[in-house]
């Protein structure tokens, strides 16, 4: 009979359940299950998280699957100063942002994030950052605007297109105040966005004059200059992203019109259509990495609902004879 020490001149070793963390390609032997195990590539998936105590939609966010904060947001018809942070479980209240806001962005971890302008009564210029209990008011954005892109970190930030009158312009936060620098290439709104201030992607979006239909562009900045690089599959709106992804990895899901369901991931070259979230969502947050992303609120309705992300993973997986 064939045997694997036949084959390879080694024996598998005897594991009390899975190894962990598993490899690709890794081999054993699964003692409690009485099964031999393999380290092989599993497709991503999504998966429910724990609910918002507040539904909304049109809320900003920053940090991580398991420590992710959000804030502000629209439950008609109030715009919202509501703040909750996640633990990877749950959701509890926590400090209100000072001014009540929505269509707005953050960026940076839950105990040092930052957030763009959004809309109050109209676009404002406020920009906020946040040390995991407390909010301070720090330099204002150079021109009042909404729906504004962002990426980096609370010493580093990045703000970049939004709603007429910032159209491209990006701008550059040192920690305590905004620098304007180079526009985007083709200006529009209710995009998605991610990365570092010296490696963002700057993904679909309604062109801002006029805006007709959705386009599929993304660009992509190096810390001085926009470019152009792979259109996404499917283009869209008030989607959502895995906020802290990079230039060479990131996945974006939902948006519309009409408001879906879709995910697409980002290898460095090219966008792939992967697993469908569980429900469709537009218009709400985003987090994590594609590794481990999360999305919450948003609409159609007002949602409460949580979905978490895992893209293209090593798993483990049993071995069958054929």
């Amino acid at each position: 009979m064939t045997t694997y020490k036949g084959i390879r001149g080694l024996t598998i070793r005897t594991v009390a359940g899975d190894t962990d963390p598993v490899a690709l390609g890794d081999i054993w032997y699964n003692n409690v299950a009485k099964k031999v195990r393999i380290g092989k590539t599993t497709a991503a998936s999504w998966s429910t998280g724990g609910n918002l105590n507040q539904a909304r939609y049109a809320l900003g966010a920053f940090g991580s699957q398991t420590a992710n904060a959000v804030f502000g947001g629209f439950n008609p018809p109030s715009i919202l100063a509501l703040v909750e942070e996640y633990d990877g479980t749950s959701w509890t209240e926590v400090n209100n942002i000072p001014t009540s806001i929505y269509r707005n962005a953050g960026c940076g971890t839950q105990t040092a994030g930052l957030t763009m302008p959004g809309r109050t009564s109209g676009n404002t210029t406020e920009t906020y950052e946040y040390d995991g209990t407390n909010w301070t008011e720090t330099g204002d954005y150079p021109a009042p605007t909404s729906r504004t892109c962002a990426a980096g970190t609370q010493t580093a930030g990045l703000g970049y297109s939004g709603y007429s009158p910032a159209g491209a312009k990006t701008s550059e936060y040192n920690g305590s105040t905004w620098t304007e620098v180079n526009d985007v290439g083709t200006a529009r709104y209710n995009s998605t966005f991610g990365g570092l201030q010296t490696a963002a992607l700057f993904i679909t979006g309604y062109p801002e004059s006029p805006p007709t239909s959705v386009v599929t562009n993304v660009e992509s900045y190096d810390g001085t200059n926009w470019t152009e690089i792979a259109d996404v599959n499917t283009g869209r709106a008030e989607l959502a992203s895995t906020i802290q992804g990079t230039p060479s990895s990131m996945a974006i899901y939902g948006g519309g019109p009409p408001t879906g369901a879709l995910t697409e991931t980002w290898d460095g070259t090219s966008w792939t259509e992967t697993t469908d979230m569980p429900a469709a969502k537009g218009a709400c947050s985003g987090g994590g990495t594609e590794d481990a992303g999360l999305v919450a609120g948003g609409n159609p309705g007002v949602q409460a609902t949580v979905f978490e992300f895992k893209g293209v993973h090593v798993a483990a997986g049993s071995v069958t004879s054929s």
